[in-house]
């Protein structure tokens, strides 16, 4: 892709170091000025990422199978007030659904709630009975609070093969705060689930208050042999939709998300290779053109590679976005859904409203505009996110550390190569722009 006018731009990470992006190619350099064969560098290759529409192939279901929890958290996004549980009629629906909008890709159902394991009897018996029913793979993952795991259906998750999420909020107070008590039961659901070898993660939500002991309390989780962490900040949807005050601030969040890249450095030099999300997302960002997940892409995956469910099968772009006005259809009509997908202007705007804003970032192509729905919660008319205050810093950080220091720039190639063992990398011709290839010896 050729670009004819190209747009350099110059980064200042938090310690005050220079990194040189271009916003078209999304290629950058650390260095205090920028030489001629740099310059050359930043504009050659092609944008990672283009602005614009696709067809939509949505192959990944957030399935909301009840309303019902036995937990009150004071942040709940689902802020159910109609107690709803899914019949079977509208799981079959959303497995033939997903079979005929998936294009023949394998697909995935995330059983969601409300707490899921509060039908885990049920959803087991259709599990098994619809097994068939689809032309292509399916996989099956759940995310929970944890409070119901036991013995006895771990075995069945695990014959299943249902990968589990557990949320755990920061410390124990903070989680017993926040989480009607429940710290105990999710810690002792995630040991029973990893003797069962189930692959467990931990969701961890961040509020204002409990930020500044989240780095504290991976290490911990990290200790009990948790390898993969989901961290999410509290946005203003359901019950924080007047709670603005949990909120984390910019700094908040560029401290936090530094202070985790650090924390996966400093383990990846002990042998453990931790992955939280947000931290591999930025990695594969800055150091391929690849976008792995559905959040990254430009349009983002909600309506795209994404679609939430809800109990009584109606469709939503995604399950963060059970409102009226983004309503898609009911997944007992699949004509309609795809008709909405294409023409609904609240999903329209949710993907390019912003471009504009956007487009005149220097980070736009390792950002990609941060999560839409989130943005949508924080403001509807211009989609305005804390995001982005401070994401230029956050990427010259991970730019300057990546390039600078050679214990980060190995676990950033572990990461961006997908190679746990020994992946190559070393820096271009280039000086302070780093590559990285795969071969079977690692360069030291």
């Amino acid at each position: 892709m050729k670009c004819l006018n190209y747009d350099v731009q110059t980064l200042t990470d938090s310690n005050g170091h220079s990194v040189h992006i271009c916003r078209q190619t999304g290629r950058w350099v650390c260095s205090e000025k920028l030489s001629g064969d740099e310059t050359a560098y930043l504009k050659g290759g092609y944008a990672p990422l283009t602005l614009s529409r696709f067809t939509p192939t949505p192959h990944q279901i957030i399935l909301n199978v009840t309303s019902r929890c036995n937990l009150d958290c004071i942040y709940c996004y689902a802020n159910e007030k109609n107690v709803q549980d899914i019949t079977e009629k509208v799981f079959s629906d959303t497995i033939n659904f997903i079979g005929k909008i998936s294009a023949g890709r394998d697909c995935s159902i995330l059983l969601t709630g409300g707490e899921p394991m509060l039908l885990w009897d049920r959803i087991l018996t259709w599990i098994n009975k619809y097994r068939k029913v689809l032309p292509v793979n399916l996989g099956y993952s759940m995310q929970s609070n944890g409070t119901l795991i036991n013995e006895t259906n771990a075995a069945e998750l695990r014959k299943e093969r249902v990968n589990v999420g557990i949320s755990l909020d920061s410390s124990p107070n903070f989680h017993n705060s926040y989480r009607s008590g429940s710290y105990e039961l999710a810690l002792r659901a995630i040991n029973i689930l990893r003797q069962h070898k189930i692959g467990a993660g931990a969701r961890i939500t961040v509020s204002a208050e409990s930020v500044n002991t989240t780095p504290d309390t991976i290490r911990y989780y990290i200790s009990q042999g948790i390898r993969h962490f989901t961290i999410g900040f509290i946005d203003p949807l359901g019950r924080a939709r007047n709670k603005r005050e949990l909120l984390p601030s910019s700094q908040q969040r560029l401290k936090l998300q530094n202070e985790m890249f650090q924390i996966c450095v400093d383990e990846y030099q002990n042998k453990n290779r931790i992955e939280i999300l947000s931290v591999s997302q930025m990695i594969v960002n800055l150091l391929t053109n690849l976008r792995p997940s559905c959040c990254p892409n430009s349009p983002c995956g909600a309506g795209v590679s994404l679609l939430g469910v809800n109990t009584n099968g109606d469709v939503y772009p995604c399950d963060y976005l059970f409102e009226p006005s983004m309503k898609l259809g009911n997944v007992a009509d699949i004509t309609t859904v795809l008709t909405s997908i294409d023409k609904s202007k609240e999903l329209q705007k949710l993907q390019y409203s912003h471009q504009n804003e956007c487009n005149l970032c220097a980070v736009n192509s390792i950002c990609t505009g941060g999560c839409r729905v989130s943005r949508y919660a924080y403001d509807k008319e211009n989609l305005s996110f804390p995001n982005c205050g401070y994401m230029p810093t956050l990427v010259a950080d991970y730019a300057w550390k990546i390039t600078n220091d050679m214990n980060t720039r190995r676990y950033a190639a572990s990461i961006a190569t997908g190679d746990v063992k020994s992946p190559s990398f070393g820096l271009s011709p280039v000086k302070g722009t780093l590559t990285i290839e795969k071969e079977e010896k690692c360069l030291t």
